[in-house]
């Protein structure tokens, strides 16, 4: 019977923190969706991501699409992230794809795909965080909850 008690509140200690969690997510994804808002720092920020994404892919000839509301702001971008290539001593041509925008729920970024769509980067704020919140999870874990005390290896 105790056993059975036990395993209960732990049961329901990591759904709390498992709801703590999501919560903090939820926030941080609704802090991204006022990143767009300020279209100086935007652009700057997308013209880093597909500086970014054009070194990942290192590829000559490339496919840039955005949200259709970051339009204008994504051939910007990609004019001054191929100046930037070029001071590198690389060459691409980008092309910004004007018939398959991504969805409003990407929250803003770009997606850079490479030989016919095969190879892509998803540079994102969506897929950023998501990338993040894997990577940071246990650094999350312990700055909330603190280390575990059953914990043997703090590698």
């Amino acid at each position: 019977m105790t056993s059975t008690l036990i395993n209960k509140s732990r049961l329901q200690v990591l759904q709390a923190r498992q709801e703590m969690l999501e919560t903090v997510f939820s926030e941080a994804q609704q802090e991204l969706t006022k990143i767009p808002e300020d279209k100086e720092k935007y652009q700057t920020l997308l013209v880093n991501l597909c500086a970014q994404a054009f070194v990942h892919l290192n590829d000559a000839r490339v496919n840039v699409r955005g949200r259709k509301a970051d339009l204008d702001l994504v051939k910007q971008a990609v004019a001054e992230a191929v100046e930037i290539y070029k001071r590198k001593g690389k060459v691409v041509e980008a092309t910004v794809v004007e018939d398959s925008f991504l969805p409003d729920s990407v929250l803003g970024g770009v997606r850079v795909s490479a030989l016919n769509d095969r190879i892509s980067v998803d540079n994102t704020l969506q897929a950023r965080l998501d990338l993040s919140s894997d990577r940071m999870l246990p650094q999350l874990r312990d700055t909330l909850f603190g280390q575990s005390p059953n914990r043997k290896f703090f590698n």
